[in-house]
């Protein structure tokens, strides 16, 4: 945990942060993250994840680093050019194979949502390529395009629970011997 209120590291958590691989270099108050990282971390964000998880997932505790410091670097990077671009390529070719044909999910089908990965892609280069790129495109639909990915995964969260959960409930009825036991929920 950062020790003072000016938020300076002790020698013992920059010697930890130099050991991190998202980390170039760090001096008593300021951390310079490798730029492999700053891609990732950006390809994340604008596919839903948050970015305390991201920073978390890469020995980045925000409880060390700062609140402040994650949505900082994170508000900072997702408008540098060089980054998006890195992002989106990197996006592009992840996605160009693994693309789902369909994800539905609760009585939600967010194939529509899926395919248009073409919305994040344009978002991406949207925000590397200038002011006039960025004013033709609404970044209501990146933010929509996210929060229907997450609602997907949830959703898919929440079927694997009930699959479990019915699974625990059938061996109950059959250890019982008579049947008569409700199932826990409906659905």
């Amino acid at each position: 945990m950062v020790t003072t209120d000016r938020g300076m590291f002790t020698l013992k958590e920059a010697a930890y942060l130099r050991s991190l691989p998202a980390v170039k270099e760090v001096s008593a108050a300021r951390i310079i993250y490798s730029d492999s990282f700053k891609v990732e971390c950006v390809r994340r964000y604008l596919k839903g994840e948050s970015a305390r998880k991201i920073f978390h997932d890469a020995g980045l505790d925000p409880a060390l680093i700062g609140n402040k410091r994650v949505e900082r670097c994170v508000a900072r990077w997702k408008n540098t050019k060089y980054i998006v671009e890195e992002a989106t390529e990197t996006t592009i070719e992840e996605t160009s194979d693994e693309r789902p044909d369909t994800v539905t999910g609760g009585g939600v089908d967010a194939k529509g949502v899926l395919e248009s990965q073409d919305i994040a892609d344009a978002a991406f280069r949207a925000m590397g390529a200038g002011k006039a790129s960025r004013d033709m495109f609404d970044m209501r639909d990146l933010i929509i395009y996210q929060q229907t990915r997450q609602i997907a995964l949830l959703q898919d969260k929440v079927d694997e629970l009930q699959r479990r959960l019915d699974a625990v409930s059938q061996s109950e009825n059959a250890s019982d011997g008579d049947g008569a036991n409700a199932p826990l929920i409906e659905r």
